[in-house]
């Protein structure tokens, strides 16, 4: 299947089949995953389950999932982001 991606706001997006978003079991809240340069989409019942735990702990984190997203940066973080 292949799927257009259609420009929202400054950002793009694709739309998915009400089909496909009831036999992926996806509710209101979809975990993303990028792995070898492929996009994974998963059903999650619990969105940022521990992260409140994770961020007031100063250990850093050993889940390598965890390390990928802190690590995510775009072309607006290196060149439109001011402190």
């Amino acid at each position: 299947m292949q799927l257009n991606l259609i420009k929202i706001g400054n950002s793009k997006g694709f739309v998915l089949s009400q089909t496909l978003i009831n036999q992926c079991g996806f509710k209101n809240v979809v975990e993303v995953e990028l792995k070898d340069h492929c996009l994974i989409l998963k059903a999650s019942d619990q969105p940022r389950q521990g992260w409140d735990k994770l961020f007031q702990s100063e250990e850093k984190p050993e889940d390598d999932e965890f390390k990928d997203f802190l690590c995510l940066q775009n072309k607006w973080d290196e060149e439109e982001w001011v402190w």
